[in-house]
């Protein structure tokens, strides 16, 4: 993250900028209008939520946009049987989204009807991602998937999980690796820039391996579907498309 960040406001009402001031002593952050940082990476205030844009912005931001999720009872998003159900796995209460991000994931499995906790350490993304869990709950469909079923925790994982108690039944983890060399096509804009906000998750290593002490059963670690084997060897993968989700026995199961 680039400090100070820079935090902004929809020019076109001026009434915004209180809110953006507010998130700018809440980030220690650079308050600046808006056509003063159409060069860098910024989160910008507007009437219907937070987003953040970089230069080459076009149109909407990236958002926290859980209403947009089908997450209604009996979609197939929050069918168990999809293969991010399976890896969670039917015994299962209680999870931990240790690398929240946008929250999709974490809004999915709460879908579902697990307990989760989720746990994002970006400063930025934790504020978009808060903002955008409290617009959800006004949505019917999202508001009730996550409510009482979904809570945010500010902070660094590898500190936070060995806190929580009861342990969580999965540790669910979704580091942001490396991009393929092989692909020489853009990520998606939601992907790039919050790569560009929090890089790559280099100590990803050191989280799996506390989690899997702090999950009594099992540890799942979603990866792109033609990613390498993980240094150690999971109990089984489930595959999706474009993704793979290796699925580990906790260290107390095993």
């Amino acid at each position: 993250m680039r400090v100070p960040f820079i935090i902004t406001w929809n020019q076109d009402e001026t009434s915004l900028r209180t809110a953006a001031a507010v998130i700018a002593a809440r980030l220690n952050g650079e308050l600046r209008p808006e056509e003063e940082a159409l060069d860098e990476i910024r989160l910008v205030v507007t009437s219907d939520g937070l987003e953040i844009r970089d230069e080459t912005a076009e149109g909407r931001g990236v958002r926290v946009d859980l209403d947009q999720l089908d997450l209604r009872r009996g979609s197939r998003n929050v069918s168990r049987r999809q293969p991010l159900g399976r890896a969670i796995g039917r015994e299962t209460r209680t999870v931990v989204d240790a690398t929240a991000g946008l929250g999709h994931d974490a809004a999915i499995i709460a879908g579902m009807g697990f307990s989760v906790i989720a746990i994002e350490r970006n400063d930025v993304l934790f504020v978009l991602l808060e903002h955008g869990c409290r617009r959800a709950l006004d949505s019917p469909g999202a508001g009730e998937a996550i409510r009482d079923r979904l809570r945010l925790l500010h902070g660094d994982a590898r500190e936070l999980l060995p806190t929580i108690a009861p342990a969580p039944d999965v540790v669910y983890l979704d580091p942001m690796f490396p991009p393929r060399r092989k692909s020489s096509a853009l990520p998606k804009k939601a992907i790039r820039i919050v790569r560009e906000l929090v890089g790559d998750d280099d100590d990803w290593m050191q989280l799996f391996e506390v989690a899997l002490q702090c999950a009594t059963k099992r540890v799942v670690l979603k990866r792109a579907d033609d990613a390498p084997a993980p240094p150690i060897k999971p109990a089984f993968s489930v595959r999706a498309s474009l993704v793979r989700y290796d699925v580990f026995h906790a260290a107390t199961t095993r």
